[in-house]
């Protein structure tokens, strides 16, 4: 335990790390707090999480204590680390670029009504490099973050006051963070975010208007690649319409071409257009398709309305182009 203490483990305090989990030849990645106990450090994994059904006993990897921002926020944002340099050790996979890890065996679990407690054993401990000094930005983005996947986290279950109040609270965040670092892949990642924060309260009002099953078409604008609008159709197969979008606005959490495609910095969401007919699926699927630089939403509504039932059309835009997901009456 004294090696886990002198790195700032305790039992009192959750310690923000970063998981490389090994998965039989892939690696999962994931911020994780961990506190100390009885010999093993201990996590809540939520049922949101993707990790929440990977993680099994036995798993080996390690809890990595790292400075790069990015560790943090591609993860939790775009669902995949996109730049970040993952190694295999004798004990697992580990980040190089962290000042210590912490190489770990998952010891077991427990189940809670929305998480599973996660405990790990630690096998060996490597100190990679000196410490480096403190600054208070990089804490703002991490209290972001939390609240960033909070507030997602609870749209998902349908409580749009909760994730309302978190999305707030990350916002709060966002803007400390602007007044207290000028770094520009910071600000870029708190943009990101912002872009995203105001999608996932109202989400969880506006999915209620879903049909259950059928098909849907995501459409999307994207600035940093082929600038211009960008549309994803897909049916919803055995699972309800309302899991469909939600994988595909975590970004690269969602397998396939959509998930490609939106773990990519600036691409953003315009609108979902949703029917309980399953021809749109059949006349428009196919992977992710360029529009041009107009805007097609009309177009597409009109497409969908020609093969089947009127529509379900949730806007994810306001009046001033911030996202938000309305539903027209």
């Amino acid at each position: 335990m004294g090696d886990l203490e002198e790195l700032g483990f305790t039992g009192h305090t959750f310690s923000e790390v970063v998981l490389a989990l090994g998965l039989n030849g892939r690696v999962h990645i994931q911020p994780l707090g961990v506190k100390l106990g009885r010999g093993l450090l201990w996590a809540r994994v939520f049922r949101t999480t993707r990790l929440y059904s990977l993680v099994s006993e036995g798993l080996r990897g390690s809890l990595n204590i790292t400075y790069e921002p990015a560790a943090f926020f591609e993860p939790v944002f775009y669902g995949r680390p996109l730049g970040l340099e993952i190694a295999e050790g004798p004990l697992g996979p580990f980040l190089p670029s962290s000042s210590a890890c912490v190489f770990i065996e998952v010891a077991g679990m427990e189940e809670e009504r929305d998480f599973k407690i996660v405990y790990f054993r630690p096998l060996r401990t490597e100190v990679l490099r000196p410490p480096r000094a403190f600054n208070r930005a990089f804490p703002a983005l991490l209290e972001a973050l939390v609240y960033f996947s909070r507030a997602r986290h609870f749209a998902m279950m349908g409580d749009a006051a909760s994730s309302a109040r978190f999305a707030d609270e990350a916002r709060a965040w966002l803007e400390r963070l602007r007044r207290l670092t000028h770094d520009s892949s910071m600000l870029d990642m708190a943009s990101e975010l912002e872009a995203d924060l105001s999608i996932w309260p109202s989400w969880a009002e506006a999915k209620k208007r879903l049909p259950d099953r059928g098909s849907l078409t995501l459409l999307l604008w994207s600035g940093r690649l082929r600038e211009g609008f960008y549309a994803y159709t897909t049916g919803s197969g055995r699972r309800r319409l309302a899991e469909v979008v939600e994988e595909c606005l975590s970004r690269g959490r969602a397998p396939g071409p959509i998930g490609d495609f939106t773990a990519r910095p600036g691409v953003r969401y315009v609108a979902v257009i949703a029917s309980p007919s399953r021809e749109a699926d059949r006349a428009l699927g196919g992977g992710v398709s360029y529009l041009g630089p107009g805007d097609p939403l009309e177009d597409l509504v009109r497409a969908y309305r020609s093969l089947g039932p009127e529509p379900v059309v949730i806007s994810f835009r306001a009046p001033g182009g911030e996202a938000r997901a309305t539903s027209p009456s």
